[in-house]
């Protein structure tokens, strides 16, 4: 049985009445805005790199006898569109569905319209549901909606379509060639021996292999983890260090085979990403995601794509061990001032307000910030409290 007779014999069997046994709401006539908004907590969770949203047919009441003048608004049904898919109580919809639902909703009200009143009906993706469509929800209880959620997602058949369609992009990915994918001119920006690229990491002292589990513990990582994949960086060139970045300096061999050209995409998974988030404008960040989940399902260990300049910065996703270190050798300095912005006087912040050890430790808030080395900061505290 193809998907689309598999959807139509689901919506055909009312697939509610199966897993609903309370029956004490109806979630596809009346509460199934309640049923949406508890439903799309339980699949961002499962499904964290799907493009997960509210999918509303919503319909405005108007006057038209003079300037129009809204009487009422109504919200005629609400699915979560995982992708391009439409769920509800029911099961899976497509998008012809949906047209056929507000139409039909359109016609029967038509027929009991008043004199002088238009209806105006739309449906579009939404990031929430508007809050006066939730009225009720001090009248539903929330045990129950939840329990009946899980009842709905533990369904043999709603189990069947999710993981077959959610999943079935991902089992139909292209196999991981076993030859280096990038282009002669990438490769003329990259340092390499043979299939091999030398690639440039800056960590704490001492460390017998990189491990992408600490990301996020620094500053110039913390705003990164938008991404929701833990992953080391890499420079593919030491003239592209920033000044924030500090440490030992590591060096990592890897083999090019196991690195991907993203922004070249010569796989062309961008079009199997675009099935999946169901246009083919996907946000970079989406891209991202999806590519680099794609590429780890495939036997990537990272990727290497454009950075600032057009010049090439590298992530990897799983240890790496073929690592040689050489510790930085960096002049440090005190702050010119502290996180507040009050000059560093003195060795000390200059903030009239601060007792003499707060204006210390504001100083040292400031390099722990930066970054400084534990020995450095040490170093200064002796001396502050010596004098």
């Amino acid at each position: 049985m193809s998907l689309r007779q598999s959807i139509r014999k689901i919506l055909r069997e009312e697939l509610e009445s199966k897993w609903n046994t309370s029956n004490e709401y109806n979630y596809q006539d009346g509460f199934c805005n309640y049923f949406a908004d508890n439903l799309i907590i339980k699949l961002k969770k499962q499904y964290p790199d799907r493009n997960i949203r509210y999918y509303l047919i919503l319909a405005d009441l108007i006057y038209d006898y003079d300037e129009g003048e809204l009487e009422d608004s109504t919200i005629v049904h609400a699915y979560v569109k995982i992708d391009n898919l439409y769920l509800d109580s029911n099961g899976l919809s497509t998008e012809e569905d949906v047209n056929q639902r507000m139409q039909d909703w359109y016609d029967e009200k038509l027929l009991d319209l008043p004199e002088d009143y238009r209806l105006e009906i739309w449906h579009k993706e939404y990031n929430k549901i508007p809050k006066r469509f939730l009225k009720r929800a001090t009248i539903c209880d929330s045990k129950r909606i939840k329990k009946d959620i899980d009842l709905f997602l533990s369904h043999p058949e709603v189990k069947q379509l999710l993981e077959s369609n959610i999943k079935g992009d991902v089992n139909n990915l292209p196999e991981k060639p076993n030859k280096v994918l990038f282009n002669d001119f990438w490769l003329s920006q990259l340092e390499t021996e043979g299939d091999y690229v030398k690639l440039y990491h800056f960590g704490a002292s001492d460390l017998e292999y990189l491990d992408p589990s600490h990301f996020g513990k620094h500053s110039y990582t913390s705003s990164e983890q938008w991404w929701g994949k833990k992953r080391l960086f890499f420079y593919t060139n030491l003239s592209q260090k920033e000044r924030i970045v500090s440490g030992t300096l590591y060096t990592a061999t890897v083999d090019l085979k196991d690195l991907y050209p993203f922004n070249k995409d010569p796989l062309n998974l961008y079009d199997i990403a675009a099935k999946m988030y169901g246009s083919e404008n996907i946000p970079y960040q989406r891209q991202v995601i999806y590519m680099s989940g794609m590429l780890e399902e495939m036997g990537y260990k990272g990727m290497i794509y454009k950075w600032h300049d057009n010049t090439l910065l590298a992530v990897i996703w799983e240890k790496v061990k073929n690592i040689k270190s050489k510790k930085e050798n960096k002049e440090y300095k005190l702050p010119v001032s502290d996180l507040n912005g009050w000059p560093v006087e003195d060795g000390v912040s200059s903030n009239p307000r601060l007792s003499d050890e707060d204006k210390i430790n504001e100083v040292v808030k400031t390099m722990k910030k930066f970054n400084y080395p534990q020995d450095f900061i040490d170093n200064y505290l002796n001396l502050m409290r010596s004098l």
